[in-house]
């Protein structure tokens, strides 16, 4: 049996949704939500993806929320793994910080992404005590923006990014969101 260190953060409970820090139990079913469909939009999660990468996933996660330096979570719909949440540190500046999400092809279309991005961003914030989250798709991921704009990021700039699990770099769009922005309710 693996003993797991200790949650830094609570789970968050959406009213549809449970957004908690992953286990290692958590990675079949995460290996098994990266289908093709999922996989072509996600830059380090290859599809498919095999339980070993997941639990390496989750494990990275686990350290790095311990660390304070990402907020990570699966995204649960009763008992139901249905996805992936995390914001992280961002490596170019101390002071920023990623957002990516993704949601099983079964449950996409419900407004799932949204629902857990406007639950994770103003507690990661605090979390991670970021001043910007920053968060891109590739150009044709409508979807993906779709989230961004409800989060009231606002457009950044379009750059090539390399997408590790396809061994390529892809044009991507990029929005932003400034704390002060949820600090004063704005958002």
């Amino acid at each position: 049996m693996i003993t797991e260190p200790s949650t830094p953060f609570e789970p968050l409970n959406t009213g549809r949704l449970c957004l908690r820090l992953p286990t290692v139990a958590d990675a079949p079913d995460l290996a098994a939500l990266v289908t093709p469909a999922i996989g072509r939009w996600l830059a380090s999660w290859p599809a498919p993806c095999t339980v070993s990468l997941a639990t390496s996933r989750v494990t990275a996660m686990r350290v790095a929320a311990q660390a304070r330096e990402a907020m990570g979570c699966v995204v649960e719909l009763g008992s139901e793994v249905i996805g992936w949440i995390e914001v992280h540190r961002s490596q170019q500046t101390a002071h920023s910080a990623q957002l990516s999400y993704w949601i099983g092809e079964a449950h996409q279309g419900h407004g799932f992404a949204r629902e857990a991005a406007l639950h994770l961003v103003p507690e990661a914030f605090q979390f991670l005590d970021v001043t910007t989250i920053e968060a891109g798709a590739q150009l044709e991921n409508e979807g993906s923006f779709a989230v961004m704009r409800a989060l009231g990021m606002r457009y950044v700039d379009e750059r090539s990014v390399y997408a590790a699990s396809r061994d390529r770099h892809e044009a991507c769009r990029f929005y932003a969101l400034d704390r002060s922005r949820v600090v004063d309710g704005e958002v």
